[in-house]
């Protein structure tokens, strides 16, 4: 049996990459299922052990997303000018054990 685990060092290194951009506003892009995306754009307020916060400065509507969907890209985050945030990929973090 194959099963495909993250180990904790690559989700603490997605958490460090999220660190550098605690402060700046950032657009999420998260998948909602169905072939449906919500778009939101938000501060990036706090990083914890496995989610990370942005809060919706219209509404003040705290927003939480893990760093694993992240990493299964079930959530993007760009800058507003288009620049990419974060781009994993699962396949290449991801380890098999048997």
């Amino acid at each position: 049996m194959i099963t495909n685990m993250v180990s904790r060092e690559s989700l603490q290194k997605i958490k460090k990459d999220v660190d550098g951009y605690i402060g700046q506003r950032i657009c999420v892009k998260a998948d909602s299922g169905r072939n449906k995306c919500e778009y939101k754009e938000g501060i990036l307020t706090s990083t914890y052990s496995s989610t990370f916060n942005v809060v919706d400065e219209n509404t003040a509507r705290n927003m939480n997303y893990s760093y694993t969907d992240l990493l299964t890209n079930k959530v993007e985050l760009t800058l507003p000018n288009g620049e990419s945030i974060a781009g994993y990929d699962y396949s290449v973090i991801c380890h098999s054990k048997f």
